[in-house]
């Protein structure tokens, strides 16, 4: 079987250890481009297991290609590194605010991990956003050297006790 890149694996325990520590400020997670971010992501996510997973990327084309590599499991299962056997996650795109609470919620119920961007998080009426926010139980932002803007750090305070990863390439 396949196995994961020394970066990855790095990574790996580094998130773990970081989670076990007790610590509640948000990880910040640098690997250089191309050292596999993505799937250091879902190795993360297959070995924690998180109920309610958020992922925040800065575009509706990112967007895609992150939430249909969480569909698929990347290389994961391809590469014999989790088994073939093993359950994909149901994934969500946020393609545009909530008006209704309701609705909201029911979204976030029916998935596991949802992948969104800060705009179309913050397009909806701020109750819907307040109850879908909510519902997450951990956060993983990607290209994290976006969340000192105003949109991402809203959505990153709202989980001020929940795990966050922030994930760039730029530790600046």
């Amino acid at each position: 079987p396949g196995s994961l890149r020394r970066p990855q694996i790095a990574a790996l325990h580094s998130i773990v250890g970081y989670q076990s520590s007790g610590l509640d400020e948000p990880a910040i997670v640098v690997m250089p481009t191309g050292t596999g971010k993505t799937e250091t992501m879902l190795a993360w996510m297959v070995a924690t297991r998180p109920a309610k997973l958020l992922v925040i990327v800065p575009s509706t084309a990112l967007r895609d290609q992150i939430a249909a590599k969480f569909q698929s499991l990347g290389i994961l299962q391809r590469e014999g590194i989790v088994s073939p056997m093993a359950q994909r996650p149901c994934v969500g795109r946020l393609e545009h605010g909530f008006t209704d609470p309701g609705e909201a919620a029911i979204f976030v119920q029916r998935c596991n991990v949802v992948v969104a961007t800060p705009n179309a998080l913050h397009a909806g009426d701020p109750g819907a956003r307040a109850v879908l926010l909510d519902r997450f139980t951990h956060l993983v932002v990607d290209e994290a050297h976006h969340a000192p803007a105003t949109t991402w750090n809203a959505i990153i305070r709202q989980f001020d006790t929940r795990p966050v990863l922030l994930f760039t390439a730029t530790p600046f």
